[in-house]
């Protein structure tokens, strides 16, 4: 399967292929994107990789990082272009994590993956909650899968989203 991940440095900051033995894999990930600027940046993407079977999206998190939590109608914006630019891939669309940001508290990154599970049903994408997955019995950022800095990933976070990726990536119809 072709495999398309882009977003920001969660994306840039990993080994896609390695962890995804058995598919063609293009990481194309910028540390620091916002929604906007994936936005913008999505008819390069195209001329670099014009076919996927499967487009993988984590974006969200550096929006937060500024204090902006109205960031929906550039996230939806970026569903249809990704659905308008490969019709035929799965367009899966990850959830924001639980992480650690000044202003920001739990309960606002769970009403924005509300939102945007919402969204993504309307654009006909997929929306993989990773949010519970990333919680630690107190309800908060499990320490163990986050950085020092509580916004990147440890190896074991990263261990954590690869093995429900290749999950849904192995549910996904062939098209």
């Amino acid at each position: 399967m072709d495999v398309l991940l882009i977003g920001d440095s969660l994306i840039a900051w990993h080994d896609w292929q390695g962890a995804l033995p058995g598919h063609r894999v293009a990481a194309l990930g910028i540390p620091g994107e916002t929604v906007g600027e994936l936005l913008a940046r999505l008819p390069a993407i195209r001329g670099r990789k014009s076919r996927a079977d499967a487009v993988v999206v984590m974006i969200g998190t550096n929006n937060l990082a500024m204090g902006d939590l109205f960031f929906l109608p550039q996230w939806e914006e970026l569903a249809a272009a990704l659905r308008q630019a490969y019709p035929e891939a799965a367009i899966v669309f990850t959830s924001l994590l639980p992480v650690e940001l000044a202003g920001i508290d739990g309960a606002a990154i769970i009403r924005l993956n509300r939102l945007l599970a919402d969204a993504a049903g309307r654009c006909r994408c997929l929306f993989h909650d990773l949010h519970p997955d990333f919680l630690d019995a107190a309800g908060k950022g499990d320490p163990a899968l986050f950085d020092g800095d509580r916004v990147h990933l440890s190896p074991k976070g990263y261990a954590c989203w690869v093995h429900g990726l290749a999950n849904l990536l192995a549910a996904l119809p062939l098209r």
